[in-house]
């Protein structure tokens, strides 16, 4: 659940971390289904917690790609910003600072 809440910070990034963000809360609510499921096992929820328990391994798998899909792009984004930074000059203090003063 926790993954999916995070993961709304990225909803407005880009296409492909929004699809990341719903795949991880769909992944996240069958969980929370699964678990509740489990619970109590009452007969027309057996067919239910069956297909919930072999689709396990593949929504393990696709956790850890949408993991990779958000590291990847931050990454990708921090390289972006660390190869584009402008070269950085002095700027002259303002007339108001606290900092050394500067002869005129």
């Amino acid at each position: 659940m926790w993954g999916a809440v995070i993961s709304a910070v990225a909803l407005g990034i880009n296409l492909r971390l929004t699809i990341a963000h719903f795949v991880l809360s769909l992944i996240s609510t069958a969980m929370i289904a699964h678990v509740m499921l489990i619970d109590k096992k009452l007969d027309p929820t057996l067919r239910v917690i069956d297909a919930l328990y072999a689709v396990r391994p593949y929504a393990s798998v696709l956790l850890l790609a949408c993991v990779a899909l958000f590291c990847w792009e931050m990454l990708v984004y921090r390289v972006f910003v660390v190869r584009t930074r402008p070269r950085t000059f002095t700027a002259p203090a303002p007339a108001l600072s606290f900092g050394p003063a500067t002869e005129a």
